[in-house]
């Protein structure tokens, strides 16, 4: 195990020094087809699904921010899609767009559709000194959180509807002497507290063989405490182009850690209305799917879904796509392969529950790009839909 995680350190080390760990994607997936093949978006009036497509190659990259009435459709290109320059990634909340791209300063850009369906600018909050948002966690129509990464580390509080900046979390608590680093990535509000991933780094290597909790308490906007566990660690590399804290239907807290050399890949609970780790819980990943795994994404009564890593020397993909979709349950601590096919998962990697009777997963091989449906009764999957470019977003709008 040691060798195995210090692998993926080494490949960690050389992300985070370019782009905070989250956005290797610029360098490996470039744009697919662009021609049209008769199946292109037309002007619309309702936008109920927005996406946010990646095409070029780096440096010279741009994302797309388009949106359609349904998903009715096989394929979805780039013609009445708004440009952004750079590699973005896309929240949602409500009907409005909120991206971010890489290079400073950071910022996070509002969008909303127009009447004819096309994404109009509504407003930028900018960070500097740092290169992007890596996590937004939306708790009201006027109360949000961000944590930005690259240069500085910090969580923003910003009001959605003005897209202005409201406050700052002081971090100061949560420093350590002796430590050269500190990455926030995964949040996750409830019960009147934030709680947010904190990974303390030394030479781009995690300084601790633990997993770090920050547990902020909203309404004075201060650090209670940050909670420790050594079953797993490494809460930064679990999170990767991924959200790896959720919430299940009891509002009990699941945590994923990626490992460190001397930890595995592992899920922890804090239970509702606690704020501590539960001492009584814990699955192991490596021990589960036989190897590191990235990524959690909870559906309750539908499934559990993580990625796992097949080579572990090449935890950010040089060599090509190299994770697999799980299916896993957190309470019996099963996990079995769904059978999609093998995706760049330290990218972007997304899964929607839309509520009919499905799960969207988005998967980005060699040769595609594109919406896989896993039918949740049968455990079937199939590709729904194809892309022109990376996706880096996909949602529906409230």
């Amino acid at each position: 195990m040691k060798d195995k995680k210090l692998n993926q350190m080494n490949y960690i080390k050389k992300v985070l020094a370019v782009a905070a760990g989250l956005f290797l994607s610029m360098a490996v997936i470039s744009c697919s087809n662009n021609d049209d093949d008769g199946t292109s978006q037309q002007p619309i009036q309702e936008v109920n699904y927005a996406f946010a497509t990646v095409g070029g190659a780096w440096p010279s990259q741009t994302t797309y921010l388009q949106g359609t009435v349904n998903l009715d459709m096989t394929s979805i290109n780039n013609n009445n899609a708004t440009e952004l320059a750079n590699w973005g990634q896309l929240w949602t909340y409500n009907k409005d767009l909120f991206v971010t791209r890489f290079g400073a300063p950071a910022t996070l850009f509002k969008y909303s559709f127009d009447s004819n369906g096309i994404a109009k600018e509504a407003g930028q909050i900018v960070i500097p000194g740092a290169n992007t948002f890596s996590t937004i966690e939306f708790v009201s129509e006027t109360e949000a959180y961000g944590t930005v990464a690259g240069g500085l580390a910090r969580v923003i509080k910003f009001n959605p509807s003005t897209a202005s900046v409201t406050g700052e979390i002081d971090l100061s608590s949560i420093e350590i002497d002796g430590v050269e680093s500190y990455w926030y990535l995964g949040m996750k509000a409830r019960d009147g507290k934030l709680f947010m991933g904190v990974e303390y780094q030394n030479n781009w290597t995690s300084t601790y063989d633990k997993a770090f909790v920050a547990v902020i308490d909203l309404e004075t906007s201060t650090v209670e405490k940050v909670i420790e566990d050594n079953r797993t660690g490494n809460i930064f590399a679990a999170g990767g182009a991924v959200n790896g804290f959720n919430l299940d239907a009891n509002g009990d807290l699941y945590v994923m850690g990626f490992g460190t050399a001397n930890t595995p890949s592992g899920i922890l609970r804090i239970k509702n209305g606690e704020t501590e780790f539960d001492p009584s819980y814990f699955m192991n990943l490596d021990e589960k799917t036989g190897k590191a795994c990235q990524g959690l994404w909870h559906f309750p009564g539908k499934g559990t879904f993580t990625l796992r890593m097949d080579d572990e020397s090449d935890a950010y993909e040089f060599n090509g796509p190299n994770y697999k979709y799980y299916k896993i349950d957190l309470e019996s601590q099963t996990a079995i392969d769904i059978g999609a096919p093998k995706t760049f998962g330290s990218k972007t990697s997304i899964i929607r529950d839309f509520n009919d009777g499905k799960l969207h997963f988005v998967i980005a091989t060699a040769s595609e790009n594109a919406i896989y449906t896993y039918d949740i009764a049968s455990g079937q999957i199939s590709k729904e839909i194809d892309a022109d470019g990376q996706i880096t977003g996909f949602q529906k709008l409230n």
